[in-house]
């Protein structure tokens, strides 16, 4: 049961069929956070393994072209459309460059000269850096909780990579 459920099925459901639908999604839902945090944590030591023996760009374009691909069999699949509309091109092209081309690139060459660990840290580190960002860019406030919560962030971090020493 969850919320592309009709409405009319919960309605025609009994509380021991409704509570059992209810456990069943509940434990799918914790089933796929299993297979995407291991996934994740597999990525960053496999990629650092393939980037010993291809270089940076190749990895990470090859990458996100299967990623790509399987995406858009996933979509024809559940007969989503990929057309895009003509005026949403040119900010998705900017958007795709930053958020997808400038990532892969950069994750790439940041698991080259750092381990994979500090590398998923900085990785991990982008709402912090988008939050900075916001403030100039976007116009957002500036409140003291906010201040408070960007320097913990960068204080953690300079914990996390400074532990051993910045190199």
């Amino acid at each position: 049961m969850d919320s592309r459920t009709p409405p009319e099925a919960l309605s025609e459901m009994s509380p021991d069929e409704r509570a059992a639908a209810q456990r069943r999604t509940r434990t799918v839902g914790y089933l796929l956070l299993v297979a995407t945090s291991v996934g994740w944590g597999l990525n960053w030591p496999v990629t650092k393994h393939l980037l010993m023996e291809l270089p940076p760009l190749s990895v990470r374009g090859l990458s996100g072209i299967i990623g790509a691909a399987l995406l858009a069999v996933l979509a024809l699949a559940f007969r989503q459309p990929l057309r895009v509309p003509r005026e949403t091109w040119p900010r998705l092209v900017l958007l795709s460059f930053l958020n997808v081309t400038a990532w892969m690139a950069l994750m790439g060459m940041a698991l080259v000269y750092l381990p994979a660990s500090e590398a998923a840290v900085m990785a991990y580190t982008m709402p912090v850096w988008a939050s900075a960002l916001a403030w100039p860019i976007l116009g957002e406030r500036i409140s003291l909780l906010r201040v408070v919560a960007m320097a913990m962030a960068i204080a953690g971090l300079v914990a996390l990579m400074g532990g051993g020493g910045i190199a």
